[in-house]
């Protein structure tokens, strides 16, 4: 709940462009991706978080018989799930807790869907080296099926100053999320990590064309 809470306000900061890029993209192609969509489908997303982003779709979607959000944190996708549900009372939502990089049994609608349609922004697939990014994209497209579709956000190269100050932000909330891993562990499997003896540090790798986040050790440890 914490990671969560966190990463919502990661994505309301000024240096931290992608939620911004990504719903302007969106709503200035949006006829052009529900077009290609089609109607009576069933939307899944991946890490769908809040579910704000989703409602863009929804609003435009023709006729969509079902959505299925996908996330680990469980308070949070329950909450947003009621909060949907009840704004799209046609709709029928479908929340699934779980690791969307890993196997998890998807929910089957009540009613017939024309096609199943992945939605997965943010840039999130930038998060996977090559190899497992193919065998992730392979399993997504055995779950889409034949028929189906995913409509994924992909960010592009830019200048590394731009990139720097969207991961190291003066307030220091994405250092903070990082190191809420280390709470994690302490609390859920038995750790005894010092936050404090980590400090987060992040930059731009051009051989790798990807920024890379790391928690770097002020000290000796074992």
């Amino acid at each position: 709940a914490a990671g969560a809470y966190l990463f919502e306000l990661i994505c309301t900061l000024d240096d931290y462009y992608i939620p911004r890029t990504e719903a302007m993209i969106m709503k200035d192609c949006i006829s052009e991706i529900v077009g290609l969509a089609g109607r009576e489908v069933f939307l899944i997303e991946y890490g769908s978080g809040s579910c704000n982003k989703v409602r863009l779709l929804l609003d435009e979607l023709e006729m969509p018989v079902a959505y299925a959000p996908i996330d680990i944190s469980r308070e949070q996708l329950e909450q947003a799930s009621l909060e949907l549900a009840s704004a799209y009372p046609a709709l029928e939502v479908l929340p699934v807790c779980a690791d969307y990089t890993g196997s998890f049994e998807l929910p089957v609608p009540q009613r017939r869907c024309c096609r199943n349609i992945i939605y997965f922004p943010g840039s999130t697939i930038s998060n996977f080296d090559p190899v497992p990014a193919k065998r992730f994209l392979e399993n997504a497209a055995r779950l889409c099926g034949v028929e189906g579709g995913m409509l994924i956000g992909v960010d592009l190269k830019k200048d590394p100053a731009v990139l720097h100050r969207a991961y190291n932000d003066r307030r220091g909330i994405t250092a903070a999320f990082n190191l809420n891993l280390l709470k994690r562990i302490n609390a859920e499997l038995g750790g005894d990590f010092n936050p404090d003896a980590f400090e987060h540090y992040a930059f731009y790798n051009p051989g790798e064309n990807r920024v890379e986040m790391h928690l770097v050790s002020l000290r000796e440890q074992e």
